[in-house]
């Protein structure tokens, strides 16, 4: 009876603890069951800049309540795949732009689509990319970033201008480029060259910005892949137009008014047409007296345009470009000048000019790059001066080149390359013999015009090859270049060759040593080997230039640049007293100084840098024994230029300039002619004097309002602001017993709006 009481216990115990144990493994088997899967959405979008609606790229995007994160890719895109449902917030932060934070309401089963806009901290990413190429196998090649091209107080935003804040650019007033003391500077854009780089006066540069990518300044022993100039060369690169969009942007100053507009065509097709025209005489209209209109038959006006069409894929890139510029004035004297009374009547100076351009880059393999291109440049020049000088100089230019570069191992890449030009000139005039550089002005009235009509053809074609060899921290660049000169006498021509090397050495880090030598030839310019204006046996000037310097990195965004040169220039075209001969290549030349460049790179908020070149520029004439100064040696030459971003919208910038003053030949008495009824003037020792230094300073104030889809830009660029009559040459009176200096510009301020979109 106990036994079965006790198995009955036992056997109740049992089962209770058999049923407890089962209801806990089901409660355990409940709580890990899957629960009903939750509704879920997706969360794309963009991050997109303010005002320009560029993508921006790498920046982070989280979900903190979900803990998820993840970037914006190339296109600025950005996506979450599986979102529960509901609003969440969402953070975008990118260390150039402020950071954008908003909530989203995700549905279920559907996409939600958002786009973003930020608002730049800074000058933004896209303004601190430097242009130009980051390798640097040549001595002296310097560099600025877009915003420092556009930016640059003074200059009114004009790329090209801003190059004279550089080392080894000489301040000029008109039209040329003089760099290390030579004139003859090459302006060329993509590696073509173009009729002038500047409007009359040197007011405005004749390619606008819109298209510019990168602007390089080599001012001597530059890569043999140029040629045909003693003097350095500035490359202006135009950049691809944009594919993700319609872009542009519209601008007016005191000076002028320019529209730009780019995009895509189809899928690898891109456009981009710009165009600028001045307005200057409209506003004298306004300004002048009844008497002064009469004396601007045609007021000073300019204009430029560009155009591109650019077709990519991924090995082959198709560029169609035109550029042009026009220029013309016309005066009316009707009261000779005093000191010279020929001068009086109609005054006239025109300059038209286009070049077409057609460029194939291929790139066959990661270590093989081809390029190609065809040019063709039209250029008509004319002008006036009283009424018996008078002329038309007409110049067609077709211009070929072929680039192949080749990487044969990581420490050798080979270049080669041919370089084919023609060129066909015509001048029809009535003018006095040409002068020569240094030459002292004559009056009008005792000169005897020279009329003729020639017609000329020369041929430049020229082949070079060079090698970028690597040796750990030693870069070396041995290079030759092949010239061949034409000459109207001689169907022969002339063949040159030039040896140029360079070499680069990485010392540690943060210090680099530089140096280079070579071999450099020029043709003459047309007119100079003309039948009747010249002297058809003219040969090329040729000179052999030498540099040697240190790159030192001072800061994470501060370095020095600091060179030495000395220019040879020799076989120099020069004047001569025979009238038959009239020039020859007996003259002789030479320049040396040294550069320096502290430049503080741009961060978020500034930019500017410290230029200073000491320079001594001189000329020989042929049968000469003594050198004299020549017409653009400047002693100093100092820029100091700075640009803060104040806050996202406001910005303010300076330039100071001191340049030391042109050389100028005095005029020590005179006499009286009376055969022509003047005085003419008896001049001291050529170049011995010099008019005051110049110095001048510029301000820039940039307001910007920066909206989702477009940006408005307001600025005010002073320039000359303690309004420094500036000294640029002496006038005297009819018998030269009086002289005054001719100041450059007053204080101009210039106030502008640009809209971009």
């Amino acid at each position: 009876m106990c036994e079965s009481r006790l198995l009955g216990l036992a056997c109740l115990t049992l089962g209770m603890a058999l049923a407890l144990g089962a209801k806990a493994q089901a409660k355990r088997a409940s709580v890990e069951l899957p629960q009903p899967a939750a509704a879920l959405g997706k969360l794309e979008g963009r991050l997109l800049k303010s005002g320009t609606r560029k993508p921006i790229i790498g920046a982070v995007v989280t979900l903190p309540e979900l803990d998820l994160e993840t970037m914006t890719d190339g296109e600025g895109h950005f996506g979450f795949d599986a979102v529960p449902i509901g609003k969440h917030k969402l953070v975008l932060t990118d260390s150039e732009h402020a950071t954008v934070e908003d909530t989203e309401q995700v549905t279920a089963k559907t996409v939600t689509d958002v786009t973003y806009y930020a608002l730049p901290s800074g000058f933004g990413e896209d303004d601190l990319v430097a242009v130009g190429h980051q390798d640097k196998p040549l001595v002296t090649r310097r560099e600025l970033t877009i915003r420092e091209l556009s930016t640059v107080p003074g200059s009114n935003g004009d790329a090209l201008k801003a190059v004279q804040n550089l080392p080894g650019v000489a301040r000029t007033t008109g039209e040329q480029v003089v760099l290390r003391g030579e004139s003859g500077g090459q302006v060329l854009v993509n590696g073509y060259p173009i009729a002038t780089a500047f409007h009359f006066g040197g007011l405005r540069s004749t390619v606008g910005n819109g298209l510019i990518q990168s602007l390089q300044v080599t001012p001597g022993n530059y890569d043999a892949r140029y040629g045909n100039t003693n003097a350095g060369i500035i490359e202006i690169e135009t950049r691809r137009p944009a594919s993700d969009g319609l872009h542009g942007y519209a601008q007016v100053d005191l000076f002028d008014a320019s529209l730009f507009v780019e995009g895509p065509v189809s899928k690898h097709a891109t456009f981009a047409l710009g165009g600028r025209r001045s307005y200057i005489d409209a506003l004298l209209n306004v300004a002048l007296s009844k008497k002064d209109k009469q004396v601007f038959i045609t007021a000073p006006r300019y204009y430029d345009f560009q155009g591109t069409y650019d077709w990519q894929s991924a090995r082959h890139r198709l560029r169609f470009n035109a550029f042009g510029a026009d220029d013309r004035i016309v005066l009316n004297l009707d009261n000779p000048v005093e000191s010279d009374p020929a001068v009086h009547g109609r005054l006239a100076s025109s300059t038209r000019w286009v070049t077409g351009q057609a460029l194939w880059d291929y790139h066959a393999s990661e270590r093989t790059q081809l390029s190609a291109g065809l040019s063709y440049l039209k250029a008509d020049y004319g002008g006036s001066l009283a009424e018996s000088v008078r002329g038309t100089f007409k110049n067609d230019q077709l211009t070929a080149r072929a680039d192949l570069k080749h990487e044969v191992a990581v420490w050798l890449t080979a270049r080669a390359g041919l370089d084919l030009a023609a060129q066909y000139g015509h001048i029809d005039a009535s003018a006095p013999r040409a002068t020569d550089e240094g030459q002292v002005p004559t009056t009008l009235s005792t000169l005897t015009n020279i009329t003729a009509s020639p017609k000329l053809t020369t041929y430049n074609p020229a082949a070079y090859a060079a090698a970028d060899v690597r040796l750990g921290p030693v870069l070396l660049v041995p290079a030759l270049r092949v010239d061949h000169f034409s000459r109207p006498d001689q169907l022969r021509g002339q063949t040159l060759l030039q040896p140029r090397f360079n070499v680069r050495w990485a010392v540690t880090e943060t210090t680099t040593l530089k140096a280079g030598a070579g071999m450099y030839s020029r043709a003459p310019d047309l007119y100079l080997v003309t039948h009747g204006f010249g002297n058809t046996r003219l040969e090329p000037e040729l000179s052999r230039q030498y540099s040697g310097g240190i790159e030192q990195r001072l800061a994470k965004a501060v370095s020095l640049d600091a060179i030495g040169f000395y220019n040879d220039l020799y076989h120099q075209i020069s004047g001569v007293a025979d009238p038959a001969t009239k020039f020859d290549n007996g003259g002789k030349g030479r320049v040396y100084g040294a550069e320096l460049l502290l430049k503080h790179q741009a961060t978020a908020r500034f930019y500017g840098w410290i230029a200073y070149t000491i320079t001594h520029s001189e000329r020989r004439k042929s049968g000469e024994n003594t050198f004299q100064i020549f017409d653009f040696d400047q002693t100093h030459n100092l820029n100091v230029v700075g640009q803060f971003r104040i806050t996202p919208t406001w910005e303010i910038g300076g330039r100071f300039r001191y340049v030391s003053g042109n050389p100028t030949t005095p005029v020590v008495g005179a006499t009286y002619d009376s055969d022509a009824d003047i005085y003419t003037p008896t001049y001291g020792a050529l170049n011995s004097d010099r008019v005051a230094a110049f110095h001048q300073l510029d301000l820039r104030v940039d307001k910007h309002w920066i909206f989702n889809m477009w940006t408005l830009t307001a600025y005010l660029d002073v320039q000359n602001v303690y309004n420094r009559k500036n000294p640029e040459r002496t006038t005297y009176n009819f018998d030269y017993s009086k002289s005054e200096a001719v100041a450059g510009l007053p204080i101009i301020p210039s106030f502008g709006v640009k809209g971009e979109f």
